[in-house]
C-alpha cells in the first residue's frame, strides 16, 4: 500500500520562490525519490552541484503554476511504478490518492490498470483523518525544514536558494521520513493494520458508531442461529420537505418524528439497549432546541414590543 500527496509548498524567504515536493510513502515505512516542482522555465546544473548521493534519482519538473499539471503527475506515476516495483509482493499494489485533477486522466488510469495498480481515492474533506501523510509525516517535514532553515540562518547562508536547498532536501528527508513515522500515519489513518473504528472514533461523539457497530454484529450472530423474521411494516413517510437544516423548533420536531417513523418501519430497527440511548440524547437535545426557540421567540417579541411602545410615545409627543 502506498501513498503519495503534495508534502509541502516550500516558501523562500526574500523572492519568495516556492518548491512543491511530491512524496510516497509505503505501509511498510519506505518511501521513494520524491518529485520537485519549480516555477521555472528551464532547469540549471548548477542548482545540484551539492545534490547528495542519496538524492540522485530525484525527479525535477517545472510548470507555470510551480504545482503538479497532467503531464508531471504522469510522469511521476512512470516513476513511482518503477521504484515500487523493485520491493513489489505479489501481483497487484494499492495506490492511495486524494481527489486532485491530475490524478484522474485517461492515461494515468489506464497506466496503472495496465501495471496492477489498483488506485483508491480518499473521499474529500477527509484528509485530516484518513491521509497518512497529513496525519504524521507533514507535521514532521514542516518541523525539520524550519530547523534546517534556522540553521543556514545562523551560518550566514539566507536566503535558501536552489542549490543550498537541494542541499538540505536530503536532511530533512531523512529526518522526517522515518520508519516510525511513516508507519505512525497508516496506523493513525486504521489503513495498516486495519483498523476502521481508528477513524469512525473520529467521525461521532462519545464512540456512538461502536455501539451500532456492536449492536449489529451482535445481531448478525443471533440472526444466524435463529430463523429470520420479517416484521410487517408500514410504508415510509413521504417527505414534503427538503431535508435542510431545521431553523425552528416545530421543523425539528418534523424532521425527528419522520426519522422516528423510518426507524420504525425498517427491516432491521435499532437494538433495546441503542434505541432507549439514542432516545434519551434525542430528548435532552429537542429541549434544550425547545428552550432556545422559546427564549428566541420571546426576546423578538420584546424587541419588537419595544419598537411599537417607542414609536407610539414619539407620536404623542408630535
Amino acid at each position: 500500500m502506498y501513498l503519495s500527496r503534495f508534502s509541502h509548498i516550500i516558501g523562500v524567504h526574500g523572492d519568495r520562490e516556492q518548491y512543491t515536493v511530491v512524496e510516497s510513502v509505503s505501509a511498510a515505512g519506505n518511501s521513494i525519490p520524491p518529485l520537485v516542482i519549480m516555477k521555472e522555465v528551464i532547469i540549471l546544473k548548477r542548482w545540484f552541484a551539492e545534490l547528495p548521493l542519496e538524492l540522485d534519482n530525484l525527479l525535477v519538473g517545472t510548470s507555470d503554476s510551480g504545482y503538479s499539471n497532467n503531464t508531471l503527475f504522469f510522469q511521476w506515476l512512470q516513476h513511482w511504478e518503477h521504484f515500487t516495483g523493485i520491493s513489489r509482493r505479489g501481483k497487484y499494489r494499492i495506490l492511495l490518492l486524494d481527489g486532485y485533477d491530475s490524478h484522474l486522466t485517461y492515461s494515468a488510469l489506464k497506466f496503472c490498470e495496465q501495471q496492477n495498480v489498483v488506485v483508491v481515492l480518499l473521499p474529500p474533506h477527509t484528509s485530516h483523518f484518513l491521509q497518512p501523510l497529513d496525519v504524521s509525516v507533514f507535521q514532521q517535514w514542516k518541523h525539520h525544514h524550519s530547523q534546517v532553515l534556522d540553521q543556514n540562518v545562523r551560518q550566514g547562508v539566507s536566503p535558501l536558494d536552489k542549490n543550498s536547498f537541494f542541499a538540505c532536501l536530503n536532511e530533512i528527508r531523512e529526518r522526517t521520513l522515518t520508519e516510525r513515522v511513516i508507519k505512525a500515519g497508516f496506523r493513525k489513518c486504521g489503513f495498516f493494520p486495519f483498523q476502521p473504528r481508528v477513524v469512525l472514533e473520529q467521525l461521532v461523539v462519545n464512540g456512538e458508531i461502536f455501539d451500532e457497530i456492536e449492536a449489529e454484529q451482535s445481531g448478525e450472530q443471533r440472526r444466524e442461529q435463529q430463523p429470520t423474521y420479517t416484521p410487517h411494516s408500514s410504508p415510509p413517510l413521504a417527505i414534503n420537505e427538503p431535508w435542510s437544516s431545521p431553523n425552528t423548533f416545530m421543523k425539528l420536531l418534523k424532521q425527528a418524528d419522520t426519522i422516528q417513523q423510518l426507524l420504525r418501519s425498517s427491516v432491521e430497527p435499532p437494538e433495546p439497549a441503542q434505541r432507549s440511548q439514542v432516545r434519551q440524547n434525542v430528548t435532552k437535545f429537542m429541549t434544550t432546541v425547545k428552550v432556545k426557540d422559546i427564549v428566541s421567540e420571546s426576546l423578538t417579541d420584546y424587541v419588537w414590543g419595544s419598537s411599537i411602545t417607542q414609536s407610539k410615545a414619539e407620536r404623542r409627543k408630535d
